[in-house]
């Protein structure tokens, strides 16, 4: 639901006198309360920054996403994962056990 100010003004002449007063009290209480939220957003991140300077064995480690691919296709992104390419099984001997991945089709599939 998207919400259309210009409409909500237009009909805004209709809202009875207690409504309209009832209206100012939860818009300001609205208010306040985004205020607040904002003010304690601000803090935790202070919180966390001051947290983290102390003690920088606690900050997250965030790992940069490398700029261009390790591997340009699947294939070869799985067999530097060392995931082999699928062989079709003859029979119970040489089925893929559960969980064991193969790439069929330029996809990585694992078996069920």
């Amino acid at each position: 639901m998207t919400f259309d100010y210009d409409e909500w003004i237009a009909h805004i002449t209709e809202v009875p006198e207690d409504k309209l007063l009832m209206l100012g009290l939860v818009g300001s209480r609205e208010r306040t309360r985004r205020e607040a939220e904002d003010a304690s957003r601000q803090q935790r991140a202070e919180d966390a920054a001051a947290l983290w300077e102390e003690h920088p064995e606690l900050k997250p480690v965030v790992e940069e996403t490398p700029a261009e691919p390790s591997a340009p296709t699947v294939d070869e992104a799985a067999q530097q994962a060392g995931i082999e390419p699928f062989t079709q099984p003859t029979g119970a001997h040489n089925s893929y056990p559960k969980g064991a991945k193969f790439v069929f089709d330029g996809r990585i599939w694992e078996a069920q």
